[in-house]
């Protein structure tokens, strides 16, 4: 079984992901948001939803199951 390592780090103003099989990069991407968007947002936390969705599009777009 292939081990898949998902990296995230959530900035101020993007959200970086990257997949490693292993210690191979298999894609990584970074998605820009806008200042506004977060201004919503009392605590760095309550953006989780937010930032979850993108991460989950990028797992799909990159073929790889949550569980996975």
């Amino acid at each position: 079984m292939e081990k898949i390592i998902l990296v995230i780090n959530p900035g101020s103003t993007t959200t970086k992901i990257a997949l490693y099989n292993s210690d191979k990069l298999i894609k990584v991407e970074t998605i820009r948001h806008q200042n506004d968007i977060f201004s919503r947002f009392k605590l760095i936390y309550d953006q989780k939803d937010y930032r979850l969705n993108y991460i989950k599009e990028f797992l799909k777009s990159s073929n790889i199951e949550l569980a996975d």
